[in-house]
C-alpha cells in the first residue's frame, strides 16, 4: 500500500492581502470580473517569492467602449493602495501626438527648453503619491513625527511675529533646520515601506509611435533612461493602458446577448476580432510584451442599477459625515437606472444624471441652510420626476412652533 499522501492544490487560493484587494474591487467595479481577476492575479504573483523583479507588477491593455470602467480600475487601485483615487500618474496620450511632445515624458535634451524640469516619467514623480501616502500614514501614528511637525509650526509662527531683520534671519535659519530634521526623519522611517505606483496611459492608440518605443523597454526590462541619463525603475509599478479600438465588435456582441456571464467561446470570438483590429494600430513586439489584453463588456441595465446603488451609497456616506441623513425610494433608484442607461457611453451619463438631479439640488439645500445637521432628505418620484423633501427632527419642530407662538403674542 503506498505511503505517500497527495494533497490536491487549488491554484485559485489567494493570500489574505490579495483576497482583501479582490473584495475591494468587486464591491466597486461591477460585472468586469475578468479585469479584476487579471489585476488580482498579478498582485498575488507580486507577493510571492517567484516574482520576476525585472518586470512591472502588471502591464495590461484594457479595451472596450467609453465609460465601462477601464480608467476606473486605475482609480480604485489608487484608492486601495494610497487612499486617494487620484493618486496615480495619468498620461493623456492625445497630448503626445507630436514627436517633440515626448520630451515631457523623458525630459528635454541639453540646450532645449525644459531641460531643468523634472520629466513626468521620473522616479520622483511616479513614486511621489506612494511616498506622500506613507508619510501621511506615519504622521497619524508616530509621536516623534508629530513632535517635529509641531516644532516646525512653532518656528514658522516665530518668523511671522518677528519685526527685527537680524532676528528674522536667525529665526528663518532655525525654521529651515527644523524642516530638514523633519524631512530626514520621515525619509528614514519610510525608506523601507513598499512602494506601489500606478501609471495610466489613456487612449494609447493616439500616442506618437515614439511612446511605444519607450514602453517596449519599460514592459520588457522594467526600466528606462531619461534625457539626463538617470535610470527610472518601474518594477513596483502597475501599468494600465486603455483604448477604444474594437468597440464596434463588443457593441455588436452585446446586442446579441454577450456579457460577462456568457461562455468562453463567445468571449474568445470577441477578443479575436478586437485583437485583429489592434494589429492595424500596434506593432506585434509591443502587443507581445503586454501581460494581458482584456476586453471590457458593455454595461447592461442590471449593471447600471448596481452602479446607481454604489453611487448613492457614496453620497449617503458623505452626507453622514455632515450629520445629514438621506432616504431614497426604490422608484427613485429605478428612475435613475432607467434614465442613466446608455450602452454607447457606459456609466458616464448616469454619473452626470446623479450629479445634476441629486448632488446639485442637495448642495443648494445645504448652502441655503434649508437642510442642516440632523435633517433627513427624502428623495421620491412625483409626476415622473425626482422630488426632494426635508424631514426635520421632532425636537426642532417643537422649538420652531414655540418661537412662532411667542412671536404671535
Amino acid at each position: 500500500m503506498p505511503t505517500d499522501v497527495f494533497t490536491k492544490l487549488d491554484p485559485d487560493i489567494l493570500c489574505e492581502q490579495t483576497k482583501e484587494l479582490e473584495d475591494f474591487l468587486l464591491e466597486r467595479i461591477i460585472n468586469q470580473q475578468r479585469a479584476i481577476k487579471c489585476v488580482v492575479s498579478a498582485y498575488d504573483k507580486f507577493n510571492s517569492p517567484l516574482w520576476q523583479l525585472e518586470k512591472p507588477i502588471l502591464s495590461a491593455l484594457f479595451l472596450g467602449p467609453s465609460g465601462v470602467g477601464k480608467t476606473y480600475i486605475a482609480e480604485m487601485l489608487a484608492e486601495y493602495f494610497l487612499d486617494d483615487p487620484t493618486a496615480f500618474t495619468k498620461i493623456e496620450c492625445a497630448n503626445y501626438v507630436e514627436r517633440h511632445e515626448i520630451s515631457k515624458l523623458l525630459g528635454a535634451p541639453p540646450g532645449y527648453i525644459g531641460y531643468n524640469e523634472l520629466p513626468i516619467l521620473s522616479q520622483n514623480n511616479i513614486e511621489l503619491p506612494a511616498i506622500q501616502h506613507a508619510q501621511m500614514a506615519l504622521m497619524k501614528t508616530d509621536k516623534e513625527a508629530q513632535r517635529l511637525s509641531k516644532e516646525i509650526e512653532k518656528a514658522r509662527q516665530n518668523c511671522l511675529k518677528s519685526t527685527n531683520k537680524l532676528e528674522s534671519n536667525s529665526l528663518m535659519q532655525i525654521y529651515m533646520q527644523k524642516i530638514k530634521e523633519f524631512q530626514s526623519y520621515i525619509s528614514e522611517k519610510t525608506e523601507d515601506v513598499p512602494i506601489i505606483s500606478i501609471i495610466l496611459f489613456d487612449e494609447i492608440e493616439k500616442a506618437h509611435p515614439e511612446v511605444f518605443n519607450i514602453l517596449l523597454q519599460v514592459l520588457d526590462e522594467g526600466r528606462l533612461t531619461d534625457a539626463k541619463g538617470r535610470v527610472v525603475n518601474f518594477r513596483n509599478t502597475i501599468i494600465v493602458l486603455t483604448s477604444n479600438i474594437g468597440s464596434q465588435f463588443i457593441e455588436k456582441m452585446e446586442a446579441m446577448g454577450f456579457s460577462n456571464n456568457t461562455g468562453k467561446d463567445d468571449y474568445s470570438e470577441v477578443k479575436n476580432k478586437v485583437t485583429e483590429a489592434l494589429k492595424d494600430y500596434f506593432r506585434p513586439e509591443f502587443l507581445n510584451r503586454l501581460d494581458d489584453i482584456l476586453v471590457f463588456d458593455v454595461l447592461s441595465r442590471e449593471t447600471i442599477r448596481q452602479i446607481v446603488s454604489i453611487q448613492i451609497d457614496l453620497i449617503t456616506k458623505r452626507l453622514l459625515e455632515k450629520e445629514i441623513n438621506i432616504n431614497i425610494a426604490d422608484e427613485a433608484l429605478e428612475y435613475l437606472g432607467k434614465e442613466g442607461y446608455n450602452p454607447s457611453y457606459g456609466a458616464r451619463p448616469l454619473k452626470r444624471l446623479i450629479q445634476t438631479s441629486v448632488l446639485n439640488p442637495i448642495a443648494s439645500l445645504i448652502v441655503s441652510r434649508a437642510v442642516i445637521k440632523g435633517d433627513t432628505i427624502n428623495v421620491s418620484i412625483k409626476d415622473g420626476k425626482l422630488n426632494m423633501g426635508v424631514k426635520k427632527p421632532i425636537s426642532r419642530k417643537k422649538v420652531l412652533f414655540k418661537k412662532e407662538k411667542s412671536l404671535a403674542h
